[in-house]
C-alpha cells in the first residue's frame, strides 16, 4: 500500500503533476496493490484536477492497483460528484484516514 497526502487544493497549476507524483513513489514500490490519497488539506478542486484524479484512476487499474480517498472534505466531494467522477471511480472513499488504511477491500464510505 502507498499512502500519500495531498497538501494543497487541486488545481490547473498542481493537478498535471498528480500522476507524475505517485508513478515517482511507485517505481521504488513496484508490489503495490493500494494507492491511498489523505485529501485533508484540499480546499478545492477543479476540472484540471478531476481529469488529474482520472487519468491515475485509469493508469492504476491498468497495473491492477486500486485508488482510494481519505477525509475528502464537503465541497470537494460535491465538485467530485457535479463532475461525474462516480461513473468512473472504483475505489472507496473513507470518512478517516486509519479507516482507509485499516481497509482491506471492505465498502468504504461515499
Amino acid at each position: 500500500m502507498l499512502a500519500l497526502r495531498i497538501d494543497e487544493s487541486l488545481v490547473f497549476t498542481n493537478a498535471r503533476q498528480l500522476v507524475n507524483v505517485v508513478d515517482r513513489h511507485l517505481a521504488a514500490l513496484p508490489d503495490t496493490r493500494r494507492v491511498v490519497l489523505l485529501m485533508s488539506p484540499v480546499n478545492a478542486i477543479d476540472y484540471s484536477a478531476l481529469e488529474a484524479l482520472r487519468a491515475l484512476h485509469d493508469l492504476l487499474a491498468e497495473r491492477g492497483i486500486r485508488l482510494d480517498l481519505t477525509e475528502v472534505k464537503g465541497p470537494v466531494l460535491d465538485r467530485l460528484r457535479a463532475g461525474g467522477w462516480a461513473q468512473w471511480f472504483r475505489g472507496r472513499v473513507f470518512l478517516s484516514h486509519h479507516q482507509g488504511m485499516l481497509d482491506e477491500g471492505g465498502q468504504g464510505a461515499a
